[in-house]
């Protein structure tokens, strides 16, 4: 098993594992009402998005793990069962060097703003209403933290049959190297089930925050800061001013 960036005749497969890795959520059930009815949909759906995030503004760093010869269940050809996606916030030269877009991005985006506008029209399986909610609710999280140089994993998912096996590890611990050797800090949003994995690799939970939305659903943002610096950011003024600025952002924090 190793890690390598994604290709783009990964996406596929990334979309398919996407939906594997978060179908038993109740948050991401909440999303796609339609998903067991419509499950095609889902997929489509789940592969715009793989697809927006891999040309996301400002650059983002796409991560596929893959089997190898070295598993016993080596059928000979690679089969994605993990995927991460990190992105460095900053403005920093080492930030920057991160950010840089490949050519055609910008492209491909407007592209994408088209097919989604379809999607909305034909898709049975996705609440848009309820996904637009979430994503202006969450939108605002990394602006209201208060660590402005970091990377952020924005999303990470391991194939159900392969877990407990070190790939979410493997994947995490990519994005925490490059925050040591760079020293800085990480931030995610995690799921009630990610949530332990998260803190074995050494995350601290920060605050529970949500969508103003009936039922409530919650993720946890994480913070992990790097061997010797542990303090520097997670402070409890650092702490007390995301949340005195969470206030003004279209989420409910839970005390």
């Amino acid at each position: 098993m190793h890690i390598r960036p994604t290709a783009s005749a990964d996406i596929y497969d990334v979309s398919i594992l996407a939906d594997l890795a978060f179908q038993d959520e109740e948050f991401w059930r909440w999303l796609t009402p339609g998903m067991y009815n419509y499950p095609n949909d889902r997929t489509r759906f789940y592969r715009l998005r793989t697809r927006g995030r891999a040309v996301t503004k400002g650059g983002c760093i796409s991560l596929v793990a893959v089997t190898d010869d070295s598993d016993p269940e080596w059928s000979g050809s690679e089969e994605v069962v993990g995927y991460a996606f990190w992105k460095r916030q900053g403005t920093s030269e080492q930030a920057k060097k991160w950010q840089k877009e490949p050519w055609g991005s910008l492209l491909e985006r407007n592209l994408l703003w088209v097919e989604l506008q379809y999607e909305r029209l034909i898709n049975r399986a996705v609440d848009f209403k309820r996904w637009n909610t979430v994503i202006t609710a969450f939108g605002s999280l990394q602006n209201d933290i208060d660590f402005p140089e970091q990377w952020h994993c924005t999303v990470l998912g391991v194939s159900p049959k392969y877990r407990r096996r070190g790939i979410g590890s493997l994947l995490l611990n990519w994005g925490l190297d490059k925050a040591r050797e760079e020293g800085v800090p990480a931030m995610l949003e995690a799921t009630p089930a990610g949530v332990p994995l998260y803190e074995k690799a050494g995350f601290k939970p920060v605050l529970m925050v949500g969508p103003k939305v009936e039922p409530a659903y919650f993720v946890t943002i994480m913070i992990w800061e790097p061997e010797g610096w542990q303090g520097k950011w997670l402070t409890e003024e650092a702490i007390q001013r995301a949340r005195d600025r969470l206030r003004e952002a279209p989420v409910v924090i839970r005390t």
